[in-house]
């Protein structure tokens, strides 16, 4: 409320059912726009992407939502509009008190068997990427979400059921989905120099 901001964000913790601490995740303090987020901070590390990523650990001023909003049937659902949310907020405020506590349930969705839902992550990622192209932002964390990107495949191919029809089906899905983002990525007037730098 002090700085007006548009979302506030604070750091939080995995814990199991007895409350134990699992694992931490924060941020050092700060005040910035939600532009200077996406460009310098998202995925800076793995930990600042768990605190940037997630809704769970933000307030949102209600107008954010006037055009915005969560895809409806979406595992990760979060990941498809948290970076719109950010990129629309003009004040973002950052703390790094862990706040809020998120029980790590094995018995969830996501704790479960690798289905072809799971793979809603990787279209997350794909929408992430596009969007990055569309609005012209940094070109190197545009790169660092397609190393994200690489990895999830990693995590699908690891854990995913091949033989499960819809998880095939789904693979193709987002890989024709991968396909004309690269074409996107290709006709975008980025530099040689900024390739190579990347």
């Amino acid at each position: 409320k002090r700085n007006n901001a548009d979302i506030t964000v604070c750091g939080y913790r995995w814990v199991d059912k007895e409350g134990k601490n699992l694992k931490s995740f924060h941020m050092n303090s700060m005040v910035c726009s939600g532009k200077e987020i996406l460009n310098e901070y998202l995925v800076n590390n793995i930990n600042e992407w768990l605190v940037l990523v997630v809704a769970c650990n933000k307030l949102f001023k209600r107008s954010l939502f006037d055009e915005i909003r969560f895809p409806y049937g979406k595992l990760h659902e979060d990941s498809f509009v948290v970076h719109e949310l950010l990129y629309t907020a003009n004040t973002v405020a950052v703390i790094e008190d862990e706040c809020y506590f998120y029980f790590q349930n094995e018995e969830s969705i996501v704790g479960k068997k690798y289905t072809y839902k799971r793979l809603d992550d990787i279209e997350a990622f794909i929408n992430r990427m596009e969007f990055y192209i569309d609005n012209r932002l940094s070109v190197y964390m545009l790169m660092k979400n397609f190393d994200m990107y690489i990895r999830k495949w990693f995590e699908a191919y690891n854990l995913g059921d091949y033989h499960e029809k819809n998880f095939r089906g789904r693979v193709k899905e987002l890989q024709k989905m991968y396909r004309k983002l690269a074409k996107k990525l290709i006709r975008q007037d980025i530099s040689v120099k900024k390739r190579l730098s990347v």
